[in-house]
């Protein structure tokens, strides 16, 4: 009985604990810049899956462990000059049934992104929206993807046309309704798990409306049903914090790939997903932590 009651007391003082840190925890201590401008803003997003298949020495490689892509965006001119870099850590295997071993890979490619008109790369390459920021937040959203026949791998020099993703809701999010959210979490006794992944996605939130400025975010829903290509974004900020994205994965001559119910002969691939070797079908992307510098 005294343990029981110890049990209690230790967990009523650790979630008085964290109901007193909610400030802290979700970065209410930093307050918004009056007049900032945004000139470089730094954003990461987890892989979701726990696996990825990159392009290694001739060979495919799926990592199972912790992947994640990073956004370095720096004001340059009229835009901005983006670099992406895909971090790959855990156990790969270059082959079926093979003996997995221990691997880190890094790759990354710098864009220059002109708002309105795309991205280009070094040589002056336009390949258009490959990666939805700081867009405009309309009733659609185009993004370009590169179309490959089946059997050829997606190089950039394919056939460039954009998709269009359609808005399907839109919605706002208070930082008041965020902390009450997450005070009853922590007293409905869910796992830990959830409570920490919760914290994560609050503290993100947050970090965007202190970046727009407010008090709350306004969040829309993109998507297109061919490919399932789907983004959600903070309107305020231009900040993607969930995407559904093509891969730029490979096909055989033979393969016959039905889509809403219909046989298609060649299959899209993101350029980015290209240029960073990354072979998936589709990459799930979910923001996990952002910095920005006025």
């Amino acid at each position: 009985m005294r343990r029981g009651l110890l049990v209690a007391a230790v967990s009523a003082v650790v979630s008085a604990l964290l109901l007193a840190s909610l400030p802290i925890l979700l970065g209410r201590e930093a307050a918004p810049e009056a007049g900032c401008v945004i000139n470089e803003v730094v954003l990461r997003y987890r892989i979701e899956g726990g696996s990825i298949i990159y392009h290694h020495k001739d060979a495919d490689v799926l990592v199972r462990g912790s992947n994640y892509l990073v956004v370095h965006a720096v004001r340059s001119g009229e835009g901005w000059l983006v670099e992406f870099t895909l971090n790959a850590s855990g156990l790969g295997y270059s082959a079926p049934g093979g003996e997995p071993s221990s691997v880190g890979y890094v790759g990354s490619v710098e864009l220059y992104y002109e708002p309105g008109r795309g991205f280009t790369t070094e040589n002056g390459e336009l390949l258009g929206v490959v990666f939805p920021l700081f867009l405009e937040c309309g009733e659609v959203m185009n993004l370009s993807y590169v179309y490959a026949k089946l059997g050829e791998p997606p190089t950039l020099g394919g056939r460039l046309e954009p998709v269009t993703l359609v808005l399907r809701r839109r919605w706002t999010v208070s930082l008041e309704d965020l902390d009450k959210a997450l005070v009853e979490l922590n007293e409905s006794g869910k796992p830990e798990e959830l409570v920490r992944k919760f914290m994560e996605h609050a503290r993100v939130i947050r970090k965007l409306a202190e970046m727009a400025g407010g008090e709350e975010v306004e969040l829309a829903r993109y998507s297109e049903d061919m490919w399932g290509t789907t983004v959600i974004i903070e309107t305020r900020t231009g900040i993607p914090t969930f995407l559904v994205l093509r891969g730029a994965p490979r096909t055989l001559p033979t393969s016959k790939i039905i889509v809403n119910g219909v046989e298609v002969h060649e299959v899209p691939a993101s350029p980015l997903a290209i240029l960073l070797d990354i072979h998936d079908d589709v990459v799930t992307l979910r923001l996990e932590e952002l910095s920005y510098r006025c």
